[in-house]
């Protein structure tokens, strides 16, 4: 599922599931996401259990979080 907004850096935001499974194919630990992003590690923990959804804030920083994450990745190699 793909919300209609978009992040800061332009593109269209990923759902949860998408950004989780994004992050693990990145080989990103759910910390350095949560930790770029800001975010609280209960709020993850929390959203991963299906315990409660995540705003649109909080979607929007882990997209530019994993954006950032992966670009950094990429100029390292």
């Amino acid at each position: 599922m793909r919300t209609n907004h978009q992040s800061d850096s332009g593109s269209t935001v990923r759902s949860f599931q998408e950004l989780d499974e994004s992050r693990q194919a990145a080989g990103l630990t759910r910390k350095q996401l949560y930790d770029a992003a800001g975010i609280h590690k209960e709020t993850w923990r929390r959203t991963a259990k299906g315990s409660t959804l995540p705003n649109s804030r909080t979607l929007t920083k882990l997209n530019d979080a994993l954006d950032r994450l992966i670009a950094s990745m990429e100029v390292a190699e």
